[in-house]
Order: C-alpha cells, then structure tokens, then sequence
C-alpha cells in the first residue's frame, strides 16, 4: 500500500513539473529601506514568497534575492520582521527593486475581516476546527464544559446525577482520552480529567481549537482521541476591562472580570477572576435528591508577557482555584440522609519563551514550564474518594528548516513527573489505595516535506523512557492533500499511550451501591488492597476527512466528512455488565474500541442568517469473552441542527436542536431483583438565546435564553432513589437531562 502511494506521489510531481518547466524563469531582485536619514539600505532576511505556494526564499548580505516563477500565481509575497509586508503582481522576467516601508512609519492600519464562528483550517495537515468568540457567545459558556453545545463533534453529558459533573467524549471514548491543553501546555489530566473541564470559565476564553485523531508527537503521548486546546484573553489586548455576570434557574449566578494592562510597548499584564455560586437545590424530578448541587467556586489568574520585538518573547503566570459541592437527599432532618460532598483545590505556575532569529525567521527555539498540585476529596454516602496529584512539565522545541522552507522540521526534550496519590472506598470495608511516581524523559523530531503546492506530509516519532514501564516509541503521520485550492483531503495514523488513574477516573460509580472490583490488588498490613501490575493503555488512531470550501448562493459554505477508526492493544475496562452490584475494573487485552463517522454543512444561505446540519455515528465498545458489549452511555446516532440569525440592528438569535439516539444502560436491576431496561429512549433537545449586542463596542451585549427549552427530563436519573442505602441504588446511570428548563440572563462587557 504505501509502494503504491509513494508511486502515485511521484507520478503527479512528475506531471506537475513537466508543464510547470514549460513556462518557468528565474525572478532577481533587491529588498530594500528608507531609513530616518533618507539612505537607502538593504534589508538581509526578508522572505520572498508566491501566494498560495509554500516555498519561499531569503535575501542575502546585499539583499539581493532569486526565487523560480510560479505556475500558480503572479502575486509576489515580500515580507519582514518589523516592516509592512508587500505585494507585486509579476507577468515577465524582470529585475525588482523592492523598498519595504517600516511599521513605525504608519500611523494607523486598519484590517477588516468577518470570520466565521467555526472555521476549519486549509493549511494545518490535521483537522483543526477553531471555535471563536462568536461561536461561543451563541450559548452562556458559564465554562469549558458547557462551550460545546453547538459542536456536534464532542458530547457533554453529567458523569453522575449528584455531583454535578459534566464530562466530554471524541470519537465515543471518554474524557480521559482526549488531551488538553491551555495555549499548548498540559491542562487538567491524571486525577483532573474528570472534572478539569470546569476548570476554565468560559469569559476567558478567547478561542478553543478542537483537533480529532492522533495529534503532534511535539505535545506529547497521551493524545488517542484528539486534542482540545483553549487560547485564553491575552495581556496586550487592546481593551482594558471585560467584566461578564450571569443568573441562572435553581439559584446559579457567576461573576467574571479581566482587568489587562499594557504597561508599555514591550511588557503587559492581566488578571482573570471568576467566582461562581449556587445558592439553593431545587428537585423537579420529585426523586428526594437535589438536581444541581450546592456549592461555590473560585478562580484567579495572574498572567503577563514580555516582547522585546527583536525575536524574543516570555510570557508566564499562576493560577489559584477553589471549587466545593454539596448535594444529596433534600429532607436535611432525616437522620439517614444520603448526602455528597466534592472539594477540589488546584494551583499551577508557567512559564513560555521563544527567540525567532531575527534575519532567520524560519528558525526558532521555545520552552515550556509548567508546575502544578491538584488536590480532591470526595464522600458520596458512605464511599469515599481521595486523590493527590502533583506535576511538573518541560519541553524544549527547536524549529528549523533543511535547505529551504519546503523541508522544515521540529525536534526536542521533554521531561514529565507526575507523583499520584488515589484511595477510595466503594461499599466495602477495604479501602483501595494507588500510589505511583512516574518520571518520564522523551525526546521527538518531526519532520514536515511540502510536496508542491498541493501535498503536505508530517511525520513524528517520540522515544520515552517510563521509570515504571521503560522505553516506549509513539510513532505518527499526517497527509494532507489539495486537489484545488478549496478542497482538503487529510489522512492520519499514529499511536497514543497513557497510564490510567483508575480511580480517579471512575469516581462517578461511587455515587450507587456497586462494589469497585480490581483484580490483582495485594493486600497491605493495613488490610488496604494496593492496586500494582497493570500497563500502560496502548491504542492506535487512524482515519481520514474531507473538507470543501464552496459557495452558496455568492457566500461561504463548509462541507466536510471523517472517519476515524480507533483500536486499543491495551485498554482498562470499567464493566459495568457483570454484575449491578459491581464495577469490575481490569485490563482488557482483547479487541476494544470506537469507530466514528460524521457529515457536516455549515452555510449562510442569507445574509447574517447561519445553519449548521450534522450528522455523526459511534459504535463504540469491547469484546468480553468473544462477546461485544457497547460502551453504557453513548448514544449510536445523533443528529444535530443550530440555526444563528443576526437583524441590522445587532439582535442576535441562536437556536440548537440535539437529536440523540437510545443508549445501552449499563446492568441495573431493583430490590426485588428485576432487571432494568437495556437502553435509554431516543430524545430531543432544544436550546435558544436572545441577545442583544452594541456597536459602539464589539462584544458588549445583554442576554437570555434557555437549555433545554421544552423541559425533558430523563426518568428514574436515580434507581431506587427511595431507598439510597439498599443494594442496588444507583446514580451514575445518566443518560439524559436531569433538571429541565434551564433558564438564565446575564451580560457581557468591555470597557
């Protein structure tokens, strides 16, 4: 197969360049400036570049340059650090003479364009689709978790019907298998993964790029589903206050402020602060439990940055949380009350650097810092969780080319250290307990080849050394190819590994009676069973997208389709089918995985008014015993429509409709000892916003809307949920929504 690619490869070039040879020439010329004094002098490094084409060259000591005629475009690209890029239309062979004005010569530059609220990169030979400001106003974003009602991509669903926690799925695996990150360092993972989500509020998102399939060996190992980074406001924005408040059904109210600071040219700082309550349960389901728990969180940040405009940059900050939630029964004065409790704490520091040679653009050298403490303690009943992380993050990345820009490559070290600290108690009188240091050297090079104006291939290999389970090797590629300028054809495979922090990441079951079962845990001289002896989780994604650029009746229209297909050699199973009295979890050797197909139509089909259709299918499970079993809670089928209207006088409408197909259940059964049933039912949901914006500042506006609009509710969220301490009370079965109409108002602000 891959003889046969490389061959098909080689028959286009040589296509390609056969009439290209036709008609090409050499272009010269000299890149020059004006300086203060009136002399005119030349610039050294300035990149020569055809649009549309990847190759570019450099000028010399004298500023002199030569670069081949382009087939594809006469427009001539001269660009330079410090100096307002140029472009020239070239029909002939002839000698340039290139004077470059200087950015400090220009009083003001004013650059308009409307971008899209979802837009898909063309360039990046991985899918990345960047969600912007725009599309995350159409919701109230309260936070990361809660961003992505109008992605048909990525399901949020509540973990359990207690805590409150809400999780995400790529591809139909859960959230542990999607790595994020915040501007491209480690976010919440390990112990966090669960509940990292609502880590981030969504006031401080600037944007969020969602990237399916394996993703680049430079961030790292551990991205099997894909990656989801979050840009946060930046320091040097030019607005200096954004202030964000919020009230919501069932008591929610939020209050967010980014103060930004420029204190001069080159140094700027910010301060994010985000506070959150819930001030009263509330029980519309009439089960005796409250909906959302009670509870408050609070988050600050400290960021600055630093440019000297010569090429280097520092940027850094820390950041300081507090989160606390409280649910249960509502009848507090029953002696017997079921009652929850959840306290998170999370601080971190970081620190970014890179140089960019000033007369060598193409080359650069970045580090990234990061230390960070997460601590949780849960109770749920009578079970109990406790979990203790501590990290520390460095990578350093130098990027260069090898000859010219049409061969560029990335290599570098990177150290992680995680130390972990996991116990909990699951209706038992034994406590399980998880303990491990992992430190964990890597080196990676990746290399990236343009293949001609149409063809990009990245290909990656990191080497790790796990002090628990040794050398390991993450082997990756990417290809994208263009047809026509519009149209983009992507293939991917590669390998992911991770360790799983088995508890951690189950910590929902402990909201039923079911017993965690691990086999191969020794027992201590404490009578504590010490989990040990398991591996790391090894999968390997493949896959492939299509994506067309088009227009529709004279505006933009964004058509695409993938397929991605993941397989783990080495997974953990939290079973659920076994028994309803337990959560059997162990590593499974045999065949698991997910299948994953979704169609996508974004279109303006009027002016100001946005659509977008989507389909996506999951067959997600593994195989037991030459048995195959769905993954409980995932849905095969979802369809998926939003709809955006914008009036001239700056009303903004907003509505989403979720179809999602039934779900197998996990094993439930009574008291009596009847089963349950086996799947969920198919159900809609509809969600709306009203927002009102203001021209006299972008992104001012007032506004109201409702989450699930017409009030579904799923029944029975709690199994026997009038007797919690009876053998088969179970809340982790949630497949749907549990409190109904949310409404909610609020506001957004920039001073």
């Amino acid at each position: 197969m891959i003889r046969i690619a490389t061959l098909f490869v080689c028959i286009l070039m040589c296509c390609f360049f056969s009439v290209v040879a036709q008609n090409q020439f050499e272009l010269k010329g000299i890149v020059t400036e004006k300086t203060t004094k009136g002399n005119i002098e030349p610039i050294v490094g300035a990149q020569i570049q055809w649009l549309g084409e990847p190759n570019a060259v450099l000028t010399n000591a004298s500023g002199h340059f030569q670069i081949k005629s382009s087939s594809m475009s006469n427009q001539l690209l001269i660009r330079s650090i410090g100096f307002v890029t140029d472009t020239m239309i070239v029909t002939n062979d002839q000698f340039l003479r290139v004077v470059l004005v200087s950015k400090t010569a220009l009083k003001e530059l004013h650059i308009q364009y409307e971008r899209k609220a979802t837009e898909i990169s063309f360039i990046d030979p991985w899918k990345t689709s960047t969600m912007n400001e725009k599309e995350l106003f159409k919701s109230a974003c309260c936070n990361l978790s809660e961003s992505f009602e109008t992605n048909p991509a990525i399901d949020v669903s509540y973990s359990d019907a207690l805590t409150g926690t809400k999780q995400i799925q790529l591809l139909g695996l859960a959230t542990q298998y999607t790595q994020l990150t915040q501007e491209m360092t480690p976010g919440a993972r390990g112990i966090a993964s669960q509940i990292g989500y609502g880590y981030t509020p969504g006031t401080w998102i600037k944007s969020i790029q969602v990237t399916k399939g394996i993703g680049s060996v430079v961030n790292g190992f551990e991205s099997i589903a894909g990656q989801i980074n979050t840009e946060l406001h930046q320091p040097d924005e030019p607005e200096n206050i954004f202030v964000n408040g919020y009230y919501g059904a069932g008591g929610r109210s939020e209050f967010n402020l980014i103060v930004q600071e420029k204190t001069n040219s080159k140094f700027s700082q910010s301060i994010l602060l985000h506070a959150s309550k819930n001030w009263f349960g509330t029980d519309h389901n009439h089960d005796g439990f409250i909906d959302n728990p009670i509870g408050n969180q609070i988050n600050g940040m400290y960021r600055f940055k630093f440019e000297n405009k010569k090429g280097y940059m520092i940027q850094g900050g820390f950041r300081v949380l507090g989160d606390s939630k409280n649910s249960g029964q509502t009848n507090i004065t029953t002696d017997s009350l079921y009652a929850t409790t959840m306290t998170a704490n999370r601080k971190e520091f970081w620190v970014k650097s890179g140089y960019v040679f000033p007369h060598k653009i193409y080359k650069s050298i970045g580090l990234q810092l990061q230390l960070s403490q997460q601590n949780i303690q849960t109770t749920i009943g009578r079970n109990f969780y406790t979990g203790n992380q501590n990290s520390n993050y460095l990578n350093l990345i130098y990027q260069s080319i090898i000859a010219n820009t049409n061969h560029q490559f990335k290599t570098g070290f990177s150290l992680l250290n995680d130390e972990y600290d996991e116990s909990c108690k699951a209706n038992s009188d034994t406590v399980l307990f998880f303990k491990r240091n992992d430190i964990i050297p890597g080196f990676f090079y990746e290399y990236t080849e343009r293949l001609g104006p149409r063809i990009t291939l990245v290909a990656g290999m990191r080497a790790d050394i796990h002090s628990l389970f040794g050398l390991f090797t993450t082997p990756r590629i990417h290809i994208k190819y263009s047809p026509i300028q519009n149209i983009a054809i992507r293939v991917s495979a590669g390998k992911g590994l991770r360790t799983a922090s088995i508890l951690g990441e189950n910590m929902g079951v402990l909201s039923s009676s079911r017993k965690f079962i691990v086999p191969g845990t020794i027992t201590d001289n404490n009578q504590k069973l010490k989990i040990e002896n398991f591996e790391q989780e090894k999968a390997w994604n493949w896959g492939g997208s299509f994506t067309w650029n088009f227009n529709l009746n004279y505006r933009k229209a964004l058509f695409s389709l993938d397929y991605f297909y993941t397989f783990f050699n080495n997974q953990m199973i939290a079973d659920r089918y076994q028994s309803a009295d337990e959560l059997t979890i162990y590593q499974l050797k045999g065949a698991s995985g997910s299948y994953s197909f979704q169609i996508q139509l974004d279109a303006e089909p009027l002016k100001h008014l946005d659509i977008r259709l989507a389909y996506r299918y999951l067959n997600t499970g593994f195989n037991r015993n030459n048995v195959f079993y769905m993954q409980p809670l995932i849905a095969k089928h979802r369809a998926f429509v939003t709809v955006s209207y914008q009036t001239y006088g700056f009303w903004n409408m907003d509505y989403t409709v979720q179809w999602n197909g039934e779900k197998q259940l996990p094993l439930l059964e009574s008291n009596d000892g009847v089963q349950g049933p086996k799947y969920s039912t198919a159900f809609l949901i509809h969600h709306v916003q009203l927002s009102k914006s203001f021209k006299k500042k972008a992104g001012n506006a007032v506004y109201i809307g409702a989450e699930n609009l017409f009030n579904f509710m799923q029944n029975n969220a709690i199994v026997n949920a009038a007797n919690p301490w009876s053998r088969n009370f179970d809340a982790s079965a949630v497949w749907g929504p549990i409190f109904g109409t949310m409404w909610y108002m609020g506001f957004r602000w920039r001073l």
